[in-house]
């Protein structure tokens, strides 16, 4: 492989590494639960009050599911990222061999706003 073409890929890992690092700088953003009271790293606590119809432990910790959009964008080919974010926006959820992950409306909400901004930046 010739030198011009090392450095093109060079650039382009780093152009890709740039926008996965900046989707999961905004994901990290998204608010946490208000309504869980956190004990420790892996612990919260919540009243049963506010657990609506899900007692569904990741859709009630938002922090998870921040978590776990950032490992999502970070090992996802890059040219599937936006259709699964899209697909967890407008679902609320996503299917990960026989695991099924809800996400909370409050995450999709931010979800769909960090998308937007993507569509602008186009």
């Amino acid at each position: 492989m010739k030198t011009k073409e090392k450095l093109a890929l060079k650039d382009l890992d780093s152009w890709i590494l740039g926008i996965r690092e900046d989707l999961a700088e905004k994901i990290l953003t998204f608010p946490r639960n208000p309504a869980a009271k956190r004990l420790g790293s892996n612990c919260f606590t919540i009243n049963c009050s506010d657990l609506g119809k899900s007692w569904d432990v990741f859709y009630h910790d938002w922090k998870a599911q921040a978590i776990y959009l950032v490992a999502l964008v970070s090992t996802t080919p890059i040219e599937d990222v936006a259709e699964i974010l899209r697909s967890i926006a407008k679902k609320g959820g996503y299917t990960c061999g026989f695991q099924h992950f809800r996400f909370s409306t409050e995450i999709c909400k931010c979800l769909h706003a960090v998308l937007d901004e993507l569509e602008v930046a186009k």
